[in-house]
């Protein structure tokens, strides 16, 4: 797939899934890009009472129910999800690594900013050996 094209769908991969449009689960090597629908779940966590910064009034409620249930966000810390803040690299990568459902642990990356003993190094790894991130020729 054309690379450009490949990091445009990239790049519409959190929007959607904030929106709750699609639950995706990506897979790549150089030559192919595929998204796959994750059903949702119907849930008896109260992603309320887990988090003091969603509320069950919230227009986005159900989708931090959902992806809470299936195990892809569990928040910021033990009681914030942060849902009105960009995700970060770090995060984006765990949550499509948790998605693909592949514990494989790839190889180091070239990244001279993913240390190697943080929580989200083996999925920083994992979308860089996926051809999902590629990050800048400076490292």
């Amino acid at each position: 797939m054309n690379k450009k094209l490949r990091n445009s769908a990239i790049k519409l991969i959190p929007f959607t899934l904030a929106l709750g449009i699609i639950s995706p689960a990506v897979y790549a090597n150089e030559d192919t890009y595929q998204v796959q629908t994750i059903s949702t779940i119907s849930t008896t966590t109260d992603v309320a009472e887990v988090f003091n910064d969603v509320s069950t009034e919230d227009w986005f409620y159900e989708d931090v129910a959902n992806v809470y249930s299936l195990g892809l966000i569990m928040g910021v810390t033990a009681d914030t999800f942060e849902p009105n803040t960009v995700a970060t690299r770090a995060q984006l990568a765990t949550i499509l690594h948790r998605m693909s459902n592949d514990p494989t642990v790839a190889p180091k990356t070239a990244f001279t900013d993913v240390p190697a003993d943080e929580w989200y190094t083996a999925s920083v790894n994992w979308v860089t050996d996926a051809n999902i991130f590629s990050g800048f020729e400076d490292g």
